[in-house]
């Protein structure tokens, strides 16, 4: 619970960018960057449109997308952390198409990969070798990919920068296994993130994950809860639905509905009702609802660079 209290330490000192990691991941280069920021990742950008990468979600495929093996990764077959087992294999959750797209509006979370020891579950881990590597998206594209509506994917708490728009989805919960508990927050901010317009993206590997030793078997232990859990909770919260007219009824709804579900215990929702009461006490503005308007265009212009995530006249 800690990281929840810095959260609103940071929140109540006027904080308009929160990078969310841990101490044994080491940054390649002294600055993060950070997509609708300006190059030294200090002042936003006052518009867009911003030049990404998008997986096409064609008909028929599952809720879930494996982004790793689109970023070209050493060690073959790979998958994040609390990504449902029944979709490792064989579902076509991974290699989706990806097209150049531009959105008009910045991720308001932007996970990036690590290197070497790459944020994966104990079963990679206890199967599979590392270290490994990512190379990164298609040479043609643009590096940075935003994920589409309606679409799951796990993102974590290793090298991810939220905006202030994201705010309320920092809540960690606390009733659960630290190694469960990001993906959580993960899965249910996604889910709420589509009501009120906003997207969430993948980039290059910008952190190398020195890990600490661990007892794989326990990481497993751990862990149990994605094995058996991660599937039914991506069911769930695709079928979700809520008529309440603001983000902070939903936000409250949708914790409640984790807890009546088992995801959670009781603890957490009274936190989530803690959390909620505390962000509006600090005179945070949470987002309006926004259904539907995800802006973004199929088709970046010609001479399109590849390393930028600004409008090529910036």
């Amino acid at each position: 619970g800690r990281k929840n209290v810095g959260f609103l330490y940071a929140i109540a000192h006027g904080a308009k960018v929160i990078y969310d990691t841990d101490d044994d991941n080491r940054l390649k280069e002294h600055r993060i960057p950070i997509v609708g920021y300006d190059m030294d990742s200090k002042h936003r950008l006052p518009q867009g449109p911003f030049n990404v990468s998008r997986p096409v979600d064609e008909p028929g495929r599952g809720p879930v997308f494996n982004p790793y093996p689109s970023f070209g990764p050493s060690c073959g077959h790979i998958w994040p952390r609390g990504f449902p087992l029944d979709h490792v294999v064989g579902k076509g959750a991974e290699n989706w198409t990806l097209t150049g797209a531009q959105v008009e509006r910045p991720p308001a979370i932007q996970q990036f990969l690590a290197d070497e020891d790459p944020d994966v579950d104990a079963i990679f881990r206890l199967t599979r070798p590392l270290p490994c590597t990512f190379s990164g998206l298609p040479g043609h594209l643009p590096e940075v990919m935003v994920t589409p509506p309606n679409v799951f994917l796990p993102y974590n708490a290793q090298a991810t920068v939220h905006l202030q728009e994201a705010f309320w989805g920092l809540l960690l919960p606390v009733t659960v296994h630290g190694r469960v508990s990001d993906i959580w927050r993960a899965y249910l901010t996604e889910r709420l993130l589509w009501d009120i317009g906003e997207t969430i993206s993948f980039a290059p590997a910008h952190v190398v994950h020195d890990r600490v030793a661990h007892d794989y078997l326990k990481d497993f232990q751990s862990e149990g809860d994605l094995y058996l859990k991660g599937g039914a909770m991506v069911n769930f919260l695709k079928e979700w639905r809520s008529d309440a007219p603001t983000l902070v009824e939903r936000l409250e709804q949708l914790w409640a509905a984790l807890y009546s579900r088992g995801f959670v215990e009781f603890g957490d929702l009274r936190l989530a009702q803690a959390w909620i009461r505390d962000l509006l006490a600090l005179g945070y503005v949470f987002p309006d609802l926004a259904l539907g308007k995800i802006l973004w265009a199929d088709a970046m212009p010609p001479g399109l660079q590849r390393h930028s995530g600004h409008s090529p006249e910036l």
